[in-house]
């Protein structure tokens, strides 16, 4: 019938140190149950697809229905021994699950995650679907095109996203959290501004694709990141580029308590460092 069983009795190797894993209880709350969580993984609508796997639409069967969902597949390698290839898929899904969940608890917004199955490669999670989801790369798009056309309140517009940018990014970096490909494509925007949970000097963000994720102390590391997210909007958005970024890294080191301002400011200071290597391999080729 084109649909698999999870293996829910992999879910507690993800647990965190309150033995949840975002895996059954999250099920229950969508709905689903071990008995009833089911995929159909054939003729799913593909979203993207790499060197390293393909995520696509899928679905879960729940008490309520169906449920339309994200499924990350990450690719078998034929050149691999294939209980090798399994380990190190699994430890790949594994490490980025553990990530996402961390974020959420430091109060990133990630998606949801229902299930992770290890026979077939795969993580299902919450489908942020368009029009209310959108890139931040398109939102920048618009809103570039608005503040050129000068379009009334996009100058604002500019400013609440960079401040939410900020606080994002801060967010991680003060729970030790590397995101590894912060673009402004990995960087969902919510359409439909919660008034009563946001500022109206806010934009409700979620991250995506924690594929090249981890966890470090490294004021490198985390200049890095940002370096990342400097040259994705530079490189696409040239208009508003230098107030937008100056504005990201300004509310970025004001998030958190006084210790961690601190510690933002001196990935700040590394993120120079970072810039002029930068520079220096822009002008060698």
């Amino acid at each position: 019938d084109g649909k698999r069983r999870f293996q829910t009795s992999v879910e507690m190797e993800y647990a965190d140190e309150d033995g949840d894993v975002g895996g059954t209880k999250l099920l229950q709350g969508a709905g689903l149950t071990e008995a009833g969580a089911v995929a159909n993984v054939h003729e799913s609508p593909l979203l993207a697809q790499g060197a390293e796997g393909r995520v696509f639409v899928s679905r879960l069967e729940s008490i309520f229905g169906d449920v339309e969902v994200v499924c990350k597949q990450r690719f078998r390698k034929k050149y691999r021994h294939p209980d090798l290839d399994i380990k190190l898929i699994a430890r790949r899904n594994t490490s980025e699950v553990r990530v996402m969940l961390r974020a959420r608890k430091l109060g990133v917004r990630t998606p949801v995650l229902y299930h992770v199955d290890r026979a077939a490669c795969c993580i299902y999670m919450e489908y942020l679907r368009p029009p209310r989801w959108s890139t931040l790369k398109s939102f920048l798009a618009q809103l570039e095109s608005d503040i050129m056309g000068k379009k009334p309140g996009r100058d604002n517009d500019l400013k609440a996203i960079a401040k939410s940018i900020g606080c994002v990014a801060a967010k991680l970096h003060i729970g030790d959290i590397i995101h590894g490909d912060l673009t402004t494509s990995n960087i969902l925007v919510d359409a439909e501004r919660d008034t009563e949970c946001l500022s109206d000097d806010r934009w409700n963000l979620a991250l995506i694709d924690f594929g090249l994720s981890g966890q470090s102390t490294q004021n490198e590391d985390k200049a890095v990141d940002l370096y990342v997210l400097e040259r994705a909007i530079e490189s696409t958005h040239s208009y508003i580029a230098a107030d937008l970024n100056k504005s990201i890294m300004e509310y970025y080191e004001q998030e958190g308590c006084p210790a961690a301002q601190k510690s933002l400011k001196s990935v700040l200071r590394r993120l120079d460092d970072v810039r002029m290597r930068g520079r220096k391999r822009d002008m060698v080729g």
